[in-house]
């Protein structure tokens, strides 16, 4: 049953579907819009609002709009100084277009009502009111801002229908698939399908809140961080140490360019962060800073041209150097063979224990020879 029956103004909707019992604010600025307004305020203040298919067209025809939309009544209006008006509407039901006519530029129409098909027992229709409830307190806990008196209203709405009608206009679902709920004749059928979508929203804005969250976690680290920064160097220049800075900064230019893996440039970054954190006078600050240089003196982007090992050339080499020891000596040319056949210098390494002056430095020294590389001698707590 219509409340009106007749020719209706129409007013095509851009990027929005109003569902029965919903009242909404509506700008129109189109002049066939406006001509429609215009209309339905000379007459009667009724309106058939029908969603464009396609929001980025223009309405040329009937076609352009689906059949389906809503009843509504204009309760107040405002022309602006540029021409359009500000209007406020309240959807009383859903109509499906029967015929139409082009009338002064805009479209009326007569409409048949579009009923809810089939009954509800009570046990589902409680059931369904519940799971309404349920998700759509779920979803305004995610969402920004404090929903204590959205959810006092949601909890007052006995009625499924106008439940399943305000979650349909107010959830951020595609415009596409809020007409099709709307379409749907079966009131249960139409609430499963919005509860369908509710979740998929309520998964998408657990993500985006996962999201929000890391990045406020994020940068309120980098600002603590700065704070405290900018408070040290405070700090330092009343203490007269100010010139530190200019070492962070030459440290840290020069792990930025030593050319390290990865695993060891995080590691001196992190050492130039815990070095700049701590008192210059402290044990633990010449400690770090003597790792620091050391790390940034290894040669991490450097190397000796690659030779091809030659055995014959180690082996005369080897014997130049050092008499005897020809146990270890044949050790040597086993590893440099297994090096020569395998086309990597990955894999075993050679150790060498004694007492001071039996030639352990010697030998190292002969096997760089015999690669061709440069000899290194780096200390380690007294190990070489």
């Amino acid at each position: 049953m219509s409340y009106v029956s007749g020719f209706i103004p129409v007013i095509p909707l851009k990027n929005s579907v109003l569902f029965p019992d919903i009242s909404m604010p509506l700008r129109v600025g189109r002049e066939k819009s406006i001509s429609a307004l215009q209309k339905a305020l000379r007459d009667n203040h009724w309106v058939i609002l029908l969603t464009q298919k396609n929001p980025q067209a223009s309405v040329e025809k009937i076609e352009d709009l689906y059949s389906i939309g809503t009843l509504a009544k204009i309760e107040s209006f405002r022309m602006d100084e540029d021409g359009s008006y500000s209007v406020f509407v309240k959807a009383h039901q859903r109509v499906r277009v029967v015929q139409s006519r082009n009338q002064e530029g805009f479209f009326e129409v007569q409409s048949e009502s579009v009923e809810d098909r089939g009954t509800l027992d009570k046990k589902t229709e409680e059931a369904l009111l519940s799971s309404l409830r349920i998700l759509s307190d779920e979803l305004l806990e995610l969402l920004p801002g404090n929903p204590r008196q959205i959810k006092d209203m949601i909890a007052e709405i006995e009625d499924l229908s106008t439940l399943s009608n305000m979650c349909a206009a107010y959830a951020d679902i595609a415009i596409p698939e809020k007409q099709e709920i709307l379409e749907i004749a079966s009131l249960k059928d139409r609430t499963l399908k919005l509860l369908d979508r509710m979740q998929e929203l309520k998964e998408r804005l657990k993500i985006q809140r996962g999201i929000r969250d890391k990045l406020n976690e994020n940068f309120q680290q980098t600002q603590k961080e700065a704070i405290l920064r900018e408070q040290m160097r405070v700090i330092r220049d009343e203490l007269g140490e100010g010139e530190s800075g200019d070492l962070f900064a030459k440290f840290k230019e020069r792990i930025e360019k030593a050319g390290m893996p990865p695993e060891a440039l995080e590691l001196a970054r992190n050492q130039l962060k815990r070095l700049e954190t701590i008192n210059s006078g402290s044990p633990e600050y010449q400690m770090i800073r003597t790792h620091l240089e050391l790390m940034l003196d290894l040669p991490w982007s450097k190397s000796s041209p690659h030779k091809e090992i030659d055995l014959e050339e180690a082996e005369k080499i080897l014997h130049e150097d050092h008499y005897g020891l020809e146990k270890i000596k044949g050790r040597i040319l086993q590893h440099l063979a297994v090096m020569k056949l395998r086309k990597t210098h990955q894999g075993s390494i050679l150790l060498f224990i004694g007492p001071p002056g039996v030639g352990k430095t010697s030998l190292g020294k002969s096997i760089a020879r015999a690669l061709g590389k440069k000899y290194v001698r780096v200390s380690l707590g007294g190990c070489s």
